[in-house]
């Protein structure tokens, strides 16, 4: 029988389990829009097949110890239900193009016998008839040895392309693929089970403050959110209207006609029409004259009564009294008129556009987003967010990986440089990286603003306004010193720190004071991201949340020191993601913000025409390298409890130097499967079966090498030497911390598998060991026959803070300097990496650029 604490705990599993129904899964797709055909489609079933093979059974049951989990586990394949199709999805929709393409062509060579000759040589050779087979005919065992082969080509970098790609997508598939009752078969046998979820805290009811009345639930957004996914042309435009703003067409105007702006309309051109319009356009007014005739000059007349009588008098001249005692002659032509005037919607634009009128528009909801939208609504502006992603509450979070990464991550989790350096992690919902990150919050380091303060001339960095804008982000978040338990993983770091007599530090976090799980695809009930904090405070001063809305261009006023603009001169264009809606949404405001994020912010200001050439340049990212320590449940005391999954994500941090510090990851299954490396399918399975009790621990470093943003979705990045020496040296002190803790056995995520085993090690063995660890470069580059991946979860500096044009995208308050009234407020405005986690000093830059902007419109700036 159970006790009742399994009992709450099995119910809260089922409870994050739960969630919003588009974040439990499993995903449907009514078809499938990859393309491939049914050879290609073979060829990659049977390397999905080859990667994660299913394995006989073993005569004397050692491998699964009886456990019917894991022997189900062991004979389960990637080749069978929708894995490769799932795969080929993924490939061909969230890669960039180039990768899609590659993927495309090799696979179509796979499924000819000439060309599986030429890629996998005599392996594909048997002693039958026709003697050369195809991809899908070899037998797995030869499979896996051509991806082998592939994985550590030296030249052939397009093949390495292809297992990387392939082998990351078919892991994560597979093990974050759930069915209707939201499970996955290989969970048990790898020791998984969905993280219960935290419940926020709750008070009990007294005589002063009764429990409330049964009511349906709310959302903390949604009086102010309008979810433009859900809604038709009708539907939107009400939605706004409730909202209280302000709309200049709709469906029931603009579908239908054209709209001219004006200060006086005159319907008649005769005797009294014309000289009213005369008057009053001599004294300085847009006038505006309705006339049904037509117009003719004097040299159009002609004397032909006839003709003339029918064009230029009432009814043709033919016109009397009903009671027909009296002939009517009127004039119905033109006899003046006015022209010049300005359209304001017409069959270019407002039958393609619904106008909302406000005083601020904010692209993005995320760190600085939600921040600012507080700030400027708080100030009394009216302020419209626009947000691509859509609005999930806390109660809505499902600890699901698989979809809660397509639904809550920039490209459903699936992106990476161009260059495939390094994969990346960023929001796409509303919250933005607020929402998804570690609830890790430090303070900008002293040394960092000093640098930005002298080095680059930023006087806001090296002033008080800055310090008390940390301060007020610090209490909005409601940032504690520590929590009360750490989870395994930060155990294990700090256990090994101690035993190597280094300093370990508590973080500060915004998720409460308990370890409670929190996974890299939901946050815990009591996370504060801006989504429950500034969006909130944004909201109850009457701002409006647009989600599923991609903004696709600024239209900015004249240039600055132009001259004085009209008060709502700037607008911004986007486009709503509803197959209800058919036209554009057109924000028209006093002041915009692009607040997109360092990837995504670029792309945007290009397509509004501006351009400074640090726009899409100096982009850092933070690079992380990883390194693992195997700790089985049956180690020596004393023994660390849980498992990698459980308690709060960073609690603990090692500093290395002043550029490099290591933390702990939150890894699910799929994340997991996908970043270690693969040396065949049964070791791969091994690794899986110790994922519980794998703890990780990564090096993060301050680069100095900087990437490009080319386009939206198009980065290049690769770490300078420097960068890569300081990865190398935070690397290995990780696995020493590894060893000091007690792990049966260390390693990284270097393609060749690079690991120790512990036990009984000597010291000269570890270090015989740490001198062969090295940071390798992405598969794309031929110079080795290793390579790696590295992650980053931080975006900064595309569009960087400078004191002058030549040295950053924007100026120091923020504003474009090419465009008056539109500003940058995001990760992209720091004029380096920071060096920790970003959030806390990203949100500070907000919170100081829209004080900047609230005071610039008061005093009539941007008027």
């Amino acid at each position: 029988m159970s006790s009742p604490r399994e009992e709450a705990m099995e119910k809260a599993k089922k409870a994050a389990a739960r969630g919003h129904p588009a974040l439990r899964g499993p995903v449907r797709r009514e078809r499938y829009t990859h393309g491939l055909g049914a050879a290609q489609m073979g060829a990659l079933r049977a390397m999905c097949g080859a990667l994660i093979p299913a394995l006989p059974a073993e005569h004397d049951g050692a491998r699964g110890g009886g456990d019917m989990d894991a022997e189900r586990f062991y004979l389960a394949t990637a080749a069978e239900s929708t894995v490769p199709d799932e795969v080929a999805e993924l490939t061909m929709t969230r890669c960039v193009w180039e990768a899609g393409v590659l993927v495309r062509i090799i696979l179509w060579i796979l499924a000819t016998r000439v060309g599986t000759l030429a890629l996998c040589g005599r392996r594909c050779i048997s002693g039958e008839f026709p003697y050369v087979g195809r991809f899908a005919d070899m037998p797995v065992e030869r499979r896996e040895e051509v991806l082998r082969r592939w994985s550590s080509t030296r030249w052939l970098f397009p093949l390495k392309i292809t297992f990387a790609l392939i082998k990351v997508l078919c892991h994560f598939v597979f093990y974050t693929a759930v069915d209707e009752n939201s499970e996955n078969p290989s969970w048990k046998a790898i020791g998984y089970s969905v993280p219960a979820a935290e419940e926020e805290p709750r008070k009990e009811p007294t005589e002063a403050t009764p429990a409330p009345a049964t009511a349906p639930p709310c959302r903390p957004l949604d009086n102010g959110v309008v979810e433009t996914k859900q809604l038709d042309d009708n539907a939107l435009l009400m939605s706004l209207a409730e909202k209280g703003l302000a709309l200049k067409t709709g469906a029931s105007s603009s579908a239908h006609h054209h709209t001219v702006l004006c200060d006086v309309v005159v319907v008649g051109s005769g005797c009294g029409g014309g000289v009213a319009a005369a008057v009053l356009a001599s004294a300085g007014y847009k006038v505006v004259v309705v006339e049904k005739g037509d117009y003719f000059a004097t040299k159009d007349y002609s004397s032909l009564e006839g003709p003339t009588m029918e064009r230029i008098y009432e009814n043709g001249g033919v016109f009397s009294t009903a009671n027909v005692t009296t002939t009517i002659f009127a004039g119905a032509t033109v006899g003046g008129g006015s022209a010049g005037l300005a359209l304001k919607t017409g069959a270019s634009s407002s039958a393609h556009h619904h106008t909302v009128l406000c005083d601020v528009v904010v692209v993005g909801s995320g760190c600085g987003g939600g921040v600012a939208a507080a700030v400027l609504a708080s100030a009394g502006y009216k302020v419209v967010v626009v947000e691509k992603g859509d609005y999930f509450a806390t109660k809505d979070y499902s600890s699901l990986e698989g979809p809660t990464m397509e639904r809550i991550y920039e490209n459903g989790g699936v992106f990476s440089t161009a260059n495939v350096t390094t994969t990346i992690f960023a929001g796409a919902t509303v919250g933005g990286g607020s929402a998804v990150n570690w609830s890790a919050c430090i303070r900008t380091p002293e040394n960092v603003l000093q640098e930005w303060s002298s080095d680059h001339g930023l006087q806001l960095f090296g002033g008080p306004g800055y310090m008390q804008a940390m301060d007020a982000v610090c209490a909005r978040l409601g940032v504690t010193g520590r929590c009360r338990e750490e989870g395994f993983q930060n155990k294990v770091v700090r256990r090994g720190c101690e035993a190597l007599g280094l300093r370990v530090e508590a973080v500060p976090r915004n998720s409460g004071t308990s370890a409670a799980a929190a996974t890299s695809a939901a946050p815990p009930a009591t996370k504060r991201g801006t989504d429950t904090t500034w969006l909130v405070d944004a909201v109850e001063r009457g701002a409006v949340i647009l989600t599923g809305c991609k903004a696709e261009q600024f239209h900015p006023r004249e240039e600055r020191g132009g001259g004085a603009a009209g008060a709502r001169s700037a607008s911004a264009c986007g486009d709503v993601q509803s197959n209800g809606i058919t036209k554009k949404l057109r924000i028209e405001a006093k002041v915009s913000i692009s607040a997109c994020g360092a990837l995504m912010t670029p792309p945007l200001l290009h397509k509004s025409g501006l351009k400074n050439r640090h726009i899409g340049r100096n982009l850092h990212l933070h690079p992380v390298s990883m390194a693992w320590g195997y700790f089985p449940d049956n180690t020596p005391e004393p023994h660390i409890q849980g498992k990698c999954y459980e308690g709060g994500i960073i609690t603990s941090m090692h500093r290395v130097t002043d550029r490099t510090i290591i933390e702990t990851p939150a890894l699910g299954p799929g994340a997991f499967a996908a970043l270690v490396p693969w040396e065949s399918g049964r070791d791969m399975k091994e690794r899986m079966r110790r994922y519980a009790r794998t703890a990780h621990a990564f090096a993060l470093v301050r680069d100095r090498g900087a990437g490009f943003v080319d386009g939206e979705g198009r980065l290049r990045y690769a770490p300078s030497h420097g960068d890569t020496e300081e990865l190398r040296a935070g690397l290995r002190r990780a696995l020493r911390i590894l060893v000091a803790a007690g792990a049966a056995e260390v390693g990284t995520h270097r393609s060749d598998g690079l690991r120790l085993r512990c036990k009984g090690v000597r010291d000269e063995d570890v270090e015989a060991f740490l001198d062969e660890v090295t940071v390798e470069k992405g598969p794309m580059h031929s110079t080795t026959d290793k390579w790696s991946v590295l992650c980053s979860a931080h975006q900064m500096g595309s569009c960087r803070m400078g004191a002058s044009p030549s040295t950053g995208a924007v100026d120091g308050a923020g504003e474009s300097w090419e465009a008056e009234g539109l500003y940058v407020c995001d990760g992209s405005l720091l004029p380096t990496a920071v060096g920790v986690n970003p959030m806390i000093t990203i949100q500070s830059i907000a919170y100081c650029v829209a004080k900047g902007i609230a005071d610039a419109v008061a005093h009539g700036k941007e008027h």
